[in-house]
């Protein structure tokens, strides 16, 4: 039986006794899997300590600009990412400003789909490989005429 040795204990285990562990040579992880579960408890209980969460609150508080400005700054990136592979123009109108592009789910929202809004929709378009079935460009207005009367005025009259 192969046996390897735990970076933490320093005792000799089975190799069934280690995660698996692409990155490394062996394949295997350095701690054992009895390190590594003790490893993730003192973690579990320090995020769950009142005093760690009270810690992590006031920093937040007094980061929101920051964090914000990140978030926003994101989100932007994401969408801007998403307009580059659908296109950077409405289908229906030609409006090209991307602060009122959005992407609109041809057939409406229907199952697990039904969540997703805005840079959640962004993400998983991107983690998807973008598919263009079902999605296309349009402005808001014409997405928003499209959903509420099933028609745009630019294209046909009611």
């Amino acid at each position: 039986m192969k046996t390897k040795k735990c970076f933490c204990c320093k005792q000799e285990k089975p190799i069934i006794d280690f995660w698996k562990h692409k990155g490394r040579k062996d394949g295997l992880a350095s701690v054992c899997k009895t390190c590594n579960a003790q490893k993730n408890r003192k973690w579990f209980l320090k995020q769950n300590d009142d005093t760690y969460r009270q810690k992590r609150r006031i920093y937040h508080q007094n980061h929101k600009e920051v964090r914000n400005k990140y978030a926003r700054q994101w989100n932007r990136d994401l969408k801007i990412e998403v307009f580059n592979e659908y296109g950077a123009i409405c289908e229906c109108c030609g409006e090209n400003h991307l602060e009122i592009l959005t992407i609109d789910h041809i057939h409406g929202l229907q199952g697990q789909k039904r969540s997703l809004l805005g840079s959640k929709l962004y993400s998983w378009l991107k983690q998807n490989g973008y598919p263009k079935d079902n999605f296309r460009t349009l402005c808001m207005n014409c997405n928003f005429a499209y959903g509420k009367y099933g028609y745009c005025p630019h294209t046909e009259e009611g």
